[in-house]
């Protein structure tokens, strides 16, 4: 549908690009270190985010377009997501990110 087209084409002429430098320190994106907490078991984890050139599990790396990557992407500290994983849908919160040097 044209109209449809139309009204992605509007919405991504109106969106304005940030550089990763100035996002906050705590919105997840390539780079950081990120502790979540499954909300039904309070089980914490820690992955680390990188580009998928640099992801290893040897190093306990993982990619950012990675299924844990993409849903947490662009969110921040204290925000809970819900996503379904194909295997079911998981409900977690951020509890913290931080940035990595390479």
């Amino acid at each position: 549908d044209s109209f449809c087209w139309r009204s992605i084409s509007s919405a991504i002429k109106a969106c304005k690009t940030i550089r990763r430098r100035e996002l906050p320190d705590n919105v997840v994106t390539i780079d950081c270190r990120v502790t979540i907490k499954d909300l039904l078991t309070n089980e914490l984890q820690d992955f680390t985010f990188v580009a998928p050139s640099k992801a290893k599990r040897r190093n306990s790396t993982e990619s950012i377009v990675g299924n844990v990557g993409l849903a947490l992407v662009g969110n921040k500290t204290g925000d809970q997501i819900k996503w379904d994983f194909g295997y079911g849908e998981k409900n977690f919160e951020i509890i913290k990110v931080e940035r990595i040097q390479n």
